[in-house]
C-alpha cells in the first residue's frame, strides 16, 4: 500500500519519533511510505502545495495524519484528490489545547478512519464527534527497546523529566515539588529535557525557588542523549496536567525506570499505582513531592517498580501499532 504519513514537523521530538517508527514498521510490512513535511520552516502555502503534489505524484492510497495540537493549519484549504483514503489520529494531549479544533472536526467528518492513541483519547474523540464512533478505534503508540549499553554512573544522582516546558506539562508543579525535596536531599539534582515554550519563565521561576545549581535544562536534546539520561537517572517524573498517551513516560518504563506520574488522560492505562509506578493527582504538589521522596529514599522500591515497568512497556511496541493502522487502512 502507498502511504503518506503526515505530522506537523520533523523538529519536534514526539512528531519525529512517531513518523520514523511508523515508517520503519510499515515499510517492513511491505508498504511504500513517504513522510511529510520533508523539512521544517516552510510557509503554510508551500506546505499545502507540497502535500497536494505529493499526494498526486506518489499515487498515494492512504494519507495518514498524526494530528498533534498545533502546526497543521495549512490543511485548511488542501484539495484532496479522489481515491485517497484519509486516516486521522488524535495524538495531542487534549482537545482543549488544539490550535484548530474546527479543522480537526472537519477532517474527522471526512476521514475514512479515526484513531486515538489511548482509550482516554478515544473517549474524548467520540464525545467531541459522536458520529465518529463507528469508524474510530484505539491504537496506542509504541516504545523502541532501550539501549543495552551500561551507562556510566553520573557525578551526582538526578531525577529526569522529559517534555515541553509548558503549563499543560506541569513543569511548575514539578519545580515546586522538587524544591521541597532538594532541601532534604542536597545531593540529588533534577534534569528536565524539552523545548522551552515558556519563554524562559520557568527557568526564572526555578531561580526564585533557589534551585540554581540543582536544576539542568539542556533543552530539546536528541533521542540518543535522552536514552543515555534515562539509563543514568535515578527515576523518572511526569507531572502533566493533561496527557493523551505520553511517549516519554512509556520510553522511561521501557528503560526499566521507576516512574512517578500524575494520573491524567491515558497515564493510568500505562501505570498501575504501586505495581509499575506511583500515581498522584494532577497539580498536587504535596502528593508529587511525597512520591518523589519515596523513590529517592528507597532503592529497593525503585528496582521493583522499574522491573515491572519494563514488563508493562513491552506490551506497547511500534510493530503492533503499525499492524493496527494497516487494519484501519484496509477497513
Amino acid at each position: 500500500m502507498r502511504v503518506i504519513l503526515v505530522a506537523p514537523s520533523l523538529s519536534d521530538p514526539a512528531h519525529r519519533r512517531v513518523l520514523r517508527a511508523l515508517k520503519r514498521e510499515l515499510t517492513r510490512a511491505g508498504d511504500e511510505v513517504r513522510v511529510f513535511p520533508p523539512k521544517d520552516g516552510l510557509p503554510p502555502a508551500k506546505l499545502r502545495r507540497g502535500l497536494e503534489r505529493l499526494l498526486k505524484s506518489s499515487n498515494a492510497q492512504v494519507c495518514h495524519i498524526q494530528y498533534f495540537s498545533r502546526g497543521l493549519g495549512y490543511l485548511e484549504h488542501l484539495r484532496w484528490p479522489k481515491g485517497v483514503k484519509l486516516i486521522l489520529t488524535h495524538q495531542g494531549a487534549s482537545f482543549e489545547l488544539m490550535e484548530r479544533p474546527a479543522l480537526f472536526r472537519r477532517l474527522a467528518r471526512r476521514a475514512d478512519g479515526l484513531s486515538a492513541v489511548s482509550r482516554s483519547g478515544l473517549r474524548e474523540l467520540r464525545a467531541v464527534l459522536p458520529s465518529a464512533r463507528g469508524k474510530s478505534r484505539c491504537i496506542p503508540n509504541g516504545a523502541d527497546p532501550p539501549l543495552r549499553r551500561r551507562a556510566a554512573a553520573p557525578r551526582r544522582p538526578f531525577i529526569l523529566s522529559v517534555g515541553r516546558l509548558a503549563a499543560y506539562k506541569g513543569t511548575d508543579v514539578l519545580l515546586l515539588a522538587f524544591a521541597g525535596l532538594a532541601r532534604l536531599r542536597p545531593g540529588l539534582d533534577l534534569v528536565i529535557c524539552g523545548p522551552d515554550q515558556s519563554r524562559g519563565r520557568l527557568a526564572r521561576f526555578a531561580r526564585r525557588l533557589g534551585l540554581k545549581g540543582r536544576l539542568r535544562l539542556p533543552g530539546d536534546v536528541g533521542a540518543p542523549q535522552v536514552a543515555r539520561l534515562l539509563q543514568a537517572c535515578s527515576f523518572f517524573v511526569l507531572p502533566s496536567r493533561q496527557e493523551n498517551m505520553p511517549m516519554a513516560l512509556l520510553e522511561a518504563m521501557a528503560a526499566g525506570k521507576a516512574v512517578a506520574a500524575c494520573a491524567v488522560g491515558g497515564v493510568g492505562e500505562l501505570v498501575t499505582h504501586g505495581v509499575d509506578g506511583l500515581l498522584v493527582a494532577p497539580q498536587d504538589v504535596s502528593a508529587l513531592g511525597r512520591a518523589m521522596r519515596r523513590l529517592a529514599g528507597d532503592a529497593g522500591l525503585r528496582r521493583r517498580l522499574g522491573r515491572q515497568a519494563a514488563r508493562r512497556a513491552r506490551l506497547f511496541d511500534w510493530k503492533t501499532a503499525a499492524a493496527g493502522y494497516r487494519r484501519l487502512y484496509a477497513a
